[in-house]
Parts: C-alpha cells; structure tokens; sequence
C-alpha cells in the first residue's frame, strides 16, 4: 500500500510503544510528532516547530523515521522546486512566423538546466550521495492547445536536489538570468508582451549533523551501528535542525520502494524498529 514504507511503517512501530512509553517515570520525556504535507516540502511542521518553547517543549533531540533500512542517516540533500511560466503568441501552425512559439522556449530553457548540471556535476561531487552532485530534474511540461496551433504558453515544472553547502536559490536565479538574457529577448522581438516568470515554490533546506552529531552518535549506539550514511531524498530534519534540534534520520523500510503501486515493507524491517524503539525508551529512564 502507498505509504507502507515512507513511513506509515515507522508511525505504526511508534504508535505500538506509545503505552510503553508512556509507562513509569523517565527523566527524559518521549514525545511523537505526527505531521502533514512532508511530501511537498515538508512544510507541515512549521506550525509544530512555531510551538516549539511555548505551548509543547523544545526537544532536546528528533529522530525522524524515513524508510533508511534501519541506517542511521546523517545528512540529505536539500530540495527546490520551481515553476516557469512561458508567454509566447499563438498562430496557425502553417505559419509560424507570427507567433511566439512557448514550447520552443522551454525546450532552450531546459537545455540550460542540463548544462547547469554538467558545470555541479563537474565541479562539486560527494561521494556519500548517490547521485554525488546536485541533480536537476524537469518533472511536468504542461502547453499548447492543439497540433495546428503554435503554442501561447507553457508551463515548466523542475526541481534541484542540492547537497549540503549548494544554494539552490542562487541555481534559479542563475537559471532566470539566462532566461531573461538569452531567450526572452528573442521571443520580444516578434511579440513585446512575451514573458518567462519563474517562481520558487517549495524550499527544503539540505540536512548535515557536521555542527552537532550528538543525535546520530545517539542512534548509532543504540541501532548497534558504527558508520553513518547520506540519502538524495529530503526529510524534516532539516526543519527541526533549522528549529535548533539535533536530528538523524532512521526508521525502517527501503527508499527504493516508496512511491511505486506495490509498496511494502518487510516484517523483519519492523521488528528491527521496535527493538531500536525499546532502547530508545531503555534510555529516556
């Protein structure tokens, strides 16, 4: 079932424990943070986080359950989302001449990503991440209205996931710059109210413990592990790191099958959950 893995496995594993947890006297306090919309930039938790210090405790320490088959995470890559709406002019495809075709547009606009990419690919590799640079992806195309008409507009959908360090906003800003200096003059010439606006639509800031790793020191002794590991995918840790909130990411399942129609998580994933969430309590007392 969608969602098995990332990371209703892990909700489920926490909410077991929720009675043991809550049993006897702790001189730490364990509490569960349910939260919304982490899929689009994880940005349900900023009311939890806006509590933080006033109606809710500051936590001391997050551990945040994405599907890592049970590795303690250290670091993610951050992630940036954008949308670039392109105004051209229509006309009859037989001639194309007196329009502004917008798909043309975008097609020399996402030409630009990909040689973006290859100037990150080239100057700034990781080894811990797999892919080891910053990746740029065009995920949805949406333009044109028929086949014998030059598209007025188009709509482009991409996104960076950026290692720890890379600003992905200076990326799109770079990226319009080209835009505004290499496409648009062009498409003004024949059509003056063409445009390219681009827009950032979701902000996932990049996670690295290198400032405070006393949460994934934490995770390790207690998951029986001596070696920490990085993901490209992004999480909230980043979020509560931002909130002041030392953060790793573990919980159980495997990354390679969230998102797909037959998702799962195997039984002994859980099992190897609820005996990390034993000790996790073991040294709450």
């Amino acid at each position: 079932g969608r969602g098995t893995a990332d990371m209703k496995g892990f909700i489920a594993c926490v909410l077991a424990k929720a009675a043991d947890f809550k049993a006897g006297r702790r001189a730490t306090p364990l509490h569960i943070v349910l939260s919304y919309n982490e899929e689009v930039g994880c940005t349900g938790v900023a009311d939890i986080i806006q509590e933080f210090g006033r109606s809710i405790p500051q936590p001391t320490m997050m551990l945040v359950g994405e599907p890592t088959s049970m590795q303690v995470v250290d670091a993610h890559k951050g992630g940036y989302r954008f949308r670039t709406e392109i105004t051209g002019k229509d006309a009859h495809s037989a001639q194309p001449q007196l329009g502004v075709n917008a798909i043309f547009a975008a097609g020399a606009l996402m030409t630009e990503l990909q040689r973006i990419e290859a100037r990150l690919k080239a100057r700034h590799l990781d080894p811990r991440f797999d892919p080891p640079f910053t990746s740029i992806a065009v995920t949805r195309i949406d333009g044109g209205i028929a086949n014998n008409i030059i598209p007025k507009t188009c709509t482009m959908f991409w996104g960076i996931r950026a290692l720890p360090g890379v600003d992905g906003r200076k990326l799109g800003a770079e990226f319009d710059a080209f835009a505004q200096a290499e496409v648009l003059p062009a498409m003004r010439a024949a059509h003056p109210p063409a445009s390219i606006i681009t827009e950032l639509t979701g902000e996932l800031p990049g996670f690295s413990t290198a400032s405070d790793g006393s949460a994934a020191s934490f995770a390790l002794k207690l998951a029986g592990h001596n070696e920490t590991f990085a993901v490209s995918y992004g999480t909230e840790a980043s979020r509560f790191q931002t909130a002041g909130c030392a953060s790793v990411v573990i919980g159980p399942g495997d990354i390679s099958q969230a998102h797909q129609p037959n998702e799962f998580i195997a039984i002994a994933e859980l099992d190897r959950c609820l005996g990390f969430l034993d000790r996790v309590g073991a040294a709450a007392e």
